[in-house]
């Protein structure tokens, strides 16, 4: 058995493209590296697992709102038993 009939070249296209968008580099360079017109269709290869959305969202959320999130008293009057101690 050849190699090419267990590894069609799309899937190729598709590990590398995935590869590297979780790798940081931007869709209009993975356009360019796979040589397609549009983006559009850079976007049917390039998809990120579960685990880079969570961390890129993690890392959007700590750069935004800090690594641990306050709450801040407002200006009414909250009772006393709901106060942090």
């Amino acid at each position: 058995m050849f190699l090419q009939d267990s590894y069609p070249p799309h899937s190729m296209r598709h590990s590398t493209a995935c590869h590297l968008l979780e790798a940081g580099v931007d869709i209009v360079t993975i356009r360019n590296i796979l040589g397609h017109v549009s983006v559009q269709t850079t976007q049917i290869y390039a998809e990120m697992s579960q685990d880079s959305v969570d961390k890129k969202l993690k890392e959007w959320n700590d750069a935004w709102f800090g690594n641990k999130i306050e709450m801040k008293e407002s200006k009414m009057d909250i009772p006393d038993f709901l106060k942090k101690k």
